[in-house]
């Protein structure tokens, strides 16, 4: 992994874009954000467009209703991460649960989000507050690339769209403990790969049978009882750490 975490420079999200030598004006949410965290004229920050590119600059105007910022030199981070990692889960009713996970989920280096509405599926989608979520987290950990976050789907249809998502691995209890999906990602070393939790309660017996008849592969993520948010990390976790790869 070759994440690159700039911990001296504060990060302002600029999801237009920049170029070296451009003046960009803030959007106003982002200019709220860059008052909050004290920047003055010639404050030194880092800019990112959640598209993989991130910049030097500085902040140029502090004025009334907004912040103008100029933009140094930029790079591409192309591989940042190392594999791309999907990440679908089933919703929760718990809110703040699914926030955690996708905040976590953004600073472990998820690329994409598919949220799962399965037979056991109690909540629904907050996109736009998810959304905020995640663009925080961005900041926060400094990545380059911020997630997409689809729509909810169903596990049939998640199965006929995993064309482009590389390994597939479904974390279910009733895979055998020699399956865990550590060692599977020791042998395959997967530079793209979706990793699929279900809902509190789990998938039912034919959603999984329907996981692994796309050709999905069902493992384990050990003995130790998980709650759904914690599963979703611990195998993001070992894809992010295992994976390989430039894959973006």
């Amino acid at each position: 992994m070759n994440h690159r975490f700039d911990s001296d420079l504060p990060a302002l999200y600029v999801p237009e874009g920049f170029a070296e030598g451009a003046s960009i004006a803030l959007a106003p949410d982002e200019a709220q954000h860059a008052r909050a965290l004290r920047l003055r004229e010639g404050s030194s920050v880092l800019l990112l467009d959640g598209k993989g590119h991130r910049a030097s600059g500085s902040i140029e105007r502090v004025e009334k209703r907004g912040m103008v910022v100029r933009c140094g030199a930029v790079s591409f981070d192309g591989a940042e991460a190392g594999p791309y990692i999907a990440l679908s889960f089933g919703l929760l009713a718990d809110k703040s649960r699914v926030e955690w996970c996708v905040e976590k989920g953004v600073e472990l280096g998820v690329r994409q989000f598919l949220p799962l509405e399965s037979e056991r599926t109690e909540g629904r989608l907050h996109r736009g507050r998810l959304e905020r979520v995640a663009i925080a987290a961005l900041k926060q950990s400094q990545r380059s690339w911020l997630p997409t976050i689809d729509e909810p789907l169903s596990v049939a249809a998640l199965a006929a769209r995993l064309d482009g998502l590389g390994r597939v691995y479904v974390c279910h209890e009733s895979a055998p403990l020699e399956n865990v999906l550590a060692a599977r990602l020791v042998a395959e070393r997967p530079s793209r790969a979706l990793v699929v939790i279900g809902p509190e309660g789990g998938f039912s017996d034919s959603e999984v049978e329907t996981l692994a008849h796309a050709g999905c592969e069902i493992v384990s993520l050990g003995d130790t009882r998980l709650r759904a948010e914690t599963a979703a990390l611990v195998g993001v976790a070992l894809v992010s750490m295992l994976g390989t790869g430039d894959a973006t």
